[in-house]
């Protein structure tokens, strides 16, 4: 049935329209082409143009345009829009589809958090490409930091973000002195040794990468030192602290402590640098934490340290909760002596977590270092 015979059967044309089951915009789309359209009506090929549409396995008659490439019958073809004429019962079911819905969508209001886990940056690496196959460097280093930091920020609808963790520190800088080695001492090949201009660059991507969380939520940012930059780290973590002193969206917690604990409506986060005991997971964290222990479903560790990706869960004596232990990668390139020691291979990336209020965690996302 043509469309215009459906308005004359039902009287206008959006009773047509919901008698056909098409929708009213599409229908009126539909109904325009159809009057403006001029009727083609060929009974019979007359020329090598019908006969190859024919060949094709079309009728002229819901043929509106076409053409013949060559002899040997290229054809093109632009067909007349179908209607399809459904029953009132099976109408009556799509509109119910079409409404029917058991939860809406949780991005209809903000109750995420979303942990950005920019981890092992290491500010004050050197590497040289034709050495190492990659250059990197404090400016380097602080363009990746800066671009994980949006990507992670774009690819979350900003909509469904509440609340945002963001973790400094955890070897964001690869030395803790002018000496040029690591907090116990262990000399660093292939550094940058103007410890303060480093230690500048770092805090001021960090500063910038913060400015750009507190512009889509509050931000919560624990730092976390690393067995590179332990008392370099918090000693930047304090100055950023100052730097945001008159700023309500934002709280830096610059506690000396090398692990620290979130707790976020169904959701425990422990942040660590280093975190060996992966069996023993669940009860330390039960221990150190166990009324948020008690009161969450969803109980993550995020670590680095080995600049690599991995993920280890364990479930309690109950199987009523786990305990997921995040080996986070890492952006930094590889230098020199790694190089030569044969460590390479680990994929270059940051990672951010989003988590629902009430639902737990909800999904991730691999920033990855593009060449």
């Amino acid at each position: 049935m043509k469309l215009h015979e459906a308005v004359e059967l039902h009287g206008s044309k959006r009773a047509a329209a919901k008698a056909l089951g098409i929708p009213w915009t599409t229908f009126r789309r539909q109904y325009k082409d159809e009057v403006s359209a001029p009727e083609v009506v060929v009974s019979q090929p007359t020329n090598e143009l019908d006969a190859a549409v024919i060949a094709a396995g079309f009728e002229l008659a819901d043929i509106t345009g076409a053409w013949l490439k060559s002899k040997t019958g290229t054809v093109q073809v632009k067909k007349r829009p179908q209607t399809t004429t459904l029953s009132e019962d099976f109408v009556t079911l799509l509109e119910k589809a079409r409404t029917h819905v058991v939860n809406k969508p949780q991005h209809e209001s903000a109750d995420c958090m979303l942990v950005v886990s920019i981890h092992d940056v290491h500010f004050a690496k050197l590497s040289y490409n034709r050495e190492t196959g990659s250059d990197y460097d404090p400016k380097i280093a602080a363009g990746l930091y800066r671009d994980a930091v949006n990507d992670a920020l774009k690819f979350f609808n900003p909509t469904r973000i509440k609340h945002i963790v963001f973790p400094i520190g955890s070897d964001l800088l690869h030395t803790d002195n002018m000496q040029g080695t690591t907090t116990s001492g262990t000399p660093v090949e292939s550094t940058d040794t103007r410890f303060h201009h480093v230690f500048d660059i770092a805090m001021a991507a960090v500063i910038a990468g913060l400015e750009d969380c507190i512009s889509i939520a509050d931000v919560y940012a624990p730092v976390v030192p690393g067995n590179h930059d332990y008392c370099s780290s918090i000693l930047l973590a304090k100055a950023v602290k100052q730097y945001f002193k008159d700023d309500p969206r934002i709280v830096i917690d610059d506690d000396e402590i090398s692990r620290k604990y979130y707790h976020w409506g169904k959701n425990l986060l422990c942040f660590s640098h280093r975190f060996t005991k992966l069996d023993k997971a669940p009860i330390i964290m039960a221990t150190e934490a166990p009324h948020q222990w008690a009161d969450s479903i969803t109980r993550e560790i995020m670590t680095g340290h080995l600049h690599t990706q991995r993920a280890k869960e364990h479930y309690n004596y109950y199987e009523t909760a786990g305990v997921v232990v995040r080996i986070l990668p890492s952006l930094s390139a590889t230098d020199r002596w790694h190089f030569d020691s044969g460590f390479v291979g680990s994929a270059r990336a940051a990672e951010s977590h989003l988590y629902s209020f009430t639902e737990g965690y909800i999904g991730s996302h691999l920033s990855k270092v593009r060449n």
